[in-house]
């Protein structure tokens, strides 16, 4: 059985999305975030990267199946391993 990390955008009405709250931080920022296990920081993550690494996975592997499984690994990569992050090393 396979599971796939899916983000999906919730909105109250009369409330912003909370990954509306994140838009304006930095992508270090966000992974700071994420290094405190805020899952809402990684959903922000996925948001802004899942589509073009699901795109690149799937130009590589030219499978739909591997390629979600690939990008759900690399993100549970990300948050096993964002305490780790450091920015300065990352540009």
């Amino acid at each position: 059985m396979r599971t796939v990390f899916m983000r999906r955008r919730t909105t109250v009405v009369g409330s912003p999305s909370l990954s509306r709250d994140l838009a304006h931080l930095s992508d270090e920022a966000v992974v700071a975030l994420v290094a405190r296990s805020d899952h809402t920081a990684l959903g922000e993550l996925y948001d802004r990267y899942g589509r073009v690494a699901y795109g690149l996975a799937l130009r590589m592997l030219r499978d739909r199946a591997l390629a979600e499984d690939a990008v759900q690994e690399g993100f549970l990569a990300v948050w096993r391993s964002a305490p780790r992050f450091v920015p300065e090393r990352a540009k």
